[in-house]
């Protein structure tokens, strides 16, 4: 949700501006995010944003709930940093996405008759451009699940937080040696992510586009 929140308006306004001094400045940052490991930039935020101005927790986790729980606030608190970590990453790259596809929906007829008509430009970007321009973006929302998780074994090694990521990692190359029933186990949680997030992405495409779920 952070990513998705950061990379489409950023993608839109690249792709709106193309060629501006403004779509140079993001594509600037843009390449900048999509160039750096998680563990730079996990260790800048920590470093920077958690160490010297003290807004957030440097590592970590808090439960939301149970006996030691610090409730949700605490608990998104402590995950903060590692959200910024991953989302950057990911808001580079499909802010990119974004605005390939909305320059080349940009130039469809659809647009150039809905501005002939009058209609508002946010009304055509937010509503025409936006919709078509997700599509795509959505398919790879689904494979890139996957993706996320092998970088989360970076993040929680930089915030040192106990995750899936950490669990595998241990189980193949702990002292305790090749623990195989615990991959198993991560493997399949995963799996079942996957699996998950893809129905989710598959129902959302026919939400935005209705013309999906005639097929």
């Amino acid at each position: 949700m952070i990513w998705l929140s950061v990379a489409i308006p950023l993608g839109l306004i690249s792709a709106v501006y193309a060629g501006s001094f403004l779509d140079r400045a993001l594509l600037f940052f843009v390449l900048l995010g999509v160039s750096s490991h998680p563990v730079v930039i996990g260790l800048f935020l920590r470093q920077f944003i958690g160490y010297k101005f003290g807004l957030a927790p440097i590592e970590g986790y808090c439960a939301p709930f149970g006996g030691d729980a610090c409730g949700v606030d605490g608990s998104a608190h402590h995950m903060i940093l590692p959200w910024i970590t991953i989302s950057i990453l990911f808001a580079a790259l499909y802010s990119r996405m974004i605005r390939v596809h909305a320059i080349n929906e940009l130039h469809e007829p659809y647009v150039r008759t809905a501005r002939a008509k009058g209609a508002d430009e946010t009304r055509v970007v937010g509503r025409h451009v936006l919709r078509n321009s997700l599509l795509p973006v959505l398919a790879m929302i689904g494979m890139d699940v996957g993706l996320v998780f092998g970088s989360a074994v970076f993040v929680e090694q930089v915030f040192d937080l106990a995750g899936l990521g950490s669990l595998a990692l241990g189980a193949s190359a702990g002292l305790v040696g090749f623990d195989l029933p615990v991959i198993a186990g991560v493997i399949l949680v995963v799996s079942l992510f996957v699996v998950l997030f893809n129905l989710i992405v598959d129902l959302l495409v026919g939400v935005v586009d209705p013309r999906v779920r005639a097929y």
